[in-house]
């Protein structure tokens, strides 16, 4: 996950005995009308124990598991898997209306990694965006399997071998 820090970051996130914890922040948009009145609803939740304030957008405490965040090498298609608590049912209730009764269901799941005593000092820009591609629930638990949006199906290029400079106008880039 590419980021940007700030020194009162990096001097955190570098101190061996810090007292400052780093917590995930998951914002899932679902879409809850198709278009042509297309509309979202947000979930913000937080894997931290109080509630943190970022970007004007409350995160509450909430039972949630990150998955490993990262890119392969080969630069195939990057996914993980979120585990949601299903606390009174509360995700089993907006999967069955959103998810199941959809033919096309939009799912995004953005991921910010922050110093819970200085959440704002990382950058909204600085999050990891991922495409819900699938849901299976259990009584306890929801998991939502991501693919990260960066990166298409499409086409599969050679790293580094093919480039514009070397004669090849179109090859497709990810912009970040």
């Amino acid at each position: 996950m590419p980021r940007t820090l700030s020194s009162a970051l990096i001097l955190s996130k570098n101190t061996i005995n810090s007292i400052n914890s780093w917590a995930f922040l998951v914002n899932i948009k679902y879409r809850t009308a198709l278009p042509p009145s297309e509309t979202f609803a947000n979930l913000y939740f937080t894997n931290y124990d109080r509630v943190i304030i970022f970007n004007s957008q409350t995160f509450i405490p909430y039972p949630v598991s990150v998955g490993e965040l990262s890119e392969n090498s080969t630069g195939e298609t990057t996914r993980f898997q979120l585990g949601i608590g299903n606390i009174g049912n509360a995700i089993t209730d907006i999967l069955n209306l959103y998810w199941l009764n959809i033919a096309d269901p939009l799912w995004f799941v953005n991921v910010w990694l922050v110093d819970t005593s200085q959440p704002v000092e990382t950058s909204v820009a600085s999050n990891e965006s991922y495409t819900v591609v699938s849901v299976t629930t259990t009584l306890l638990a929801a998991n939502l399997d991501c693919i990260w949006v960066g990166v298409g199906y499409e086409k599969r290029l050679p790293g580094r071998r093919y480039t514009k400079l070397g004669g090849y106008e179109h090859i497709p880039r990810i912009v970040r």
